[in-house]
């Protein structure tokens, strides 16, 4: 199952409002809950319904009960729950942290994986800042200007720069529904019957990159490409199964893990490059922006503790 996460406080009110019913499953107490009406909570059901496609619950007097798709969509929504949860427990003062420029560097798969979801959810954080994203190679603008963060498993340091430990990703291996119905679940006895997407962004996991390469040469065929958002397009589209990370679990769940081939931790840091954070401003933006990356990768671990 594919859950788009909501992108509109009417549209995430459907999905409280499933949360709810899978949680209390009592009408009287579901709609306490919510401060709605009955009819209003039953039409909720019904637009949430039609909107994926299939029926998420059974009514039979004051109680609900969910369908197998029920509960799979309820699982989901709890995990979507948790992260925009600890995003929106941060009470971020947007004037006390507005600054020009805020530069983040970081890998490919981070970017793709963790940047991006993090500014579709938590977008106040950053409304008073131009952000420029780019990787490790190299800065898009003069770094002695910009306030400039560098987020990876290994980073270069200079004197003044402030080096914090953020959290964990776990690389794994891992196929779309697309790929497993037509070719199943590779295991390692059988890997020449399957095909692996293999990007160079991956060597960023160092730990992880010799188990990459033995993949790949045990696989009958290897599709190799520059970038980490054409490997996972490729995956998506069913054509091999690649690397995943704990973050791209976190955020679609048509992703299969495939541990048995190999799975790995990796502790990522993050570092504030020069002087620009020390002042009243910098300080407040740097310490926001640790606490979000802190309990974003807490409640992505727990997430994948749970598949």
């Amino acid at each position: 199952m594919v859950t788009t996460l909501p992108i509109s406080s009417r549209e995430w009110d459907l999905y409280r409002t499933f949360l709810s019913v899978g949680s209390l499953a009592n009408v009287d107490l579901i709609t306490a809950d919510l401060s709605i009406s009955i009819p209003t909570l039953r039409r909720r059901i019904a637009r949430l319904e039609d909107r994926h496609g299939f029926k998420l619950c059974r009514n039979a007097g004051s109680r609900f009960s969910l369908t197998a798709d029920g509960q799979a969509l309820l699982s989901s929504l709890r995990s979507a729950n948790d992260i925009l949860a600890n995003l929106n427990r941060l009470d971020v003062q947007s004037g006390e942290a507005s600054l020009e420029i805020l530069q983040i560097r970081s890998t490919q798969r981070l970017i793709e994986d963790f940047w991006l979801p993090l500014v579709q959810f938590r977008p106040a954080m950053f409304e008073n800042v131009h952000l420029r994203f780019s990787t490790l190679n190299g800065f898009e603008d003069d770094p002695q200007s910009d306030m400039v963060v560098s987020v990876a498993p290994q980073l270069r340091i200079s004197a003044g720069d402030k080096v914090e430990t953020v959290g964990t990703v776990e690389s794994c291996f891992g196929g779309y529904q697309s790929y497993v119905q037509t070719y199943g679940i590779p295991g390692l006895e059988d890997l020449k019957e399957h095909v692996f997407i293999r990007s160079d962004c991956f060597r960023s996991d160092p730990e992880f990159w010799d188990e990459v390469i033995e993949i790949e040469r045990r696989c009958s065929r290897s599709i190799r490409v520059p970038h980490y958002p054409m490997a996972q397009r490729m995956a998506r589209a069913g054509l091999g199964f690649t690397v995943c990370t704990s973050f791209g679990q976190a955020f679609d769940n048509d992703v299969q893990i495939f541990s048995h081939l190999g799975r790995r931790q990796t502790p990522i840091f993050a570092v504030f490059h020069g002087s620009n954070w020390r002042g009243q401003r910098g300080f407040q933006l740097r310490e926001d922006v640790l606490k979000v990356m802190k309990n974003s990768f807490r409640g992505i671990s727990d997430h994948g503790a749970r598949r």
